[in-house]
């Protein structure tokens, strides 16, 4: 038996301080070949951790038509962005 292709893929390259820093800041990628596939979630759970609150403490005291407008504007943004 054996391990599968997907994980003899991964490591292919050296682990740079650049892809350490990033990772450590959460300004690491999606998708990488540098580390294992599982940590890269590990910063966009942290990314939410962190946006969320703020985003509750920025609109908590708007009204929620005000809320609304806001929701859908940074949807579109997204949206657009990732086109």
């Amino acid at each position: 038996t054996g391990l599968r292709d997907w994980f003899y893929d991964k490591w292919q390259g050296p682990i740079t301080k650049l892809d350490i820093i990033n990772h450590l800041v959460l300004l690491n990628n999606f998708f990488t070949d540098n580390y294992n596939p599982v940590i890269w979630s590990l910063a966009q759970e942290m990314r939410i951790s962190i946006v969320f609150p703020l985003l509750f403490l920025l609109f908590y005291k708007q009204s929620w038509k005000k809320t609304i407008l806001f929701a859908m504007s940074f949807s579109l943004i997204g949206i657009f962005l990732n086109m």
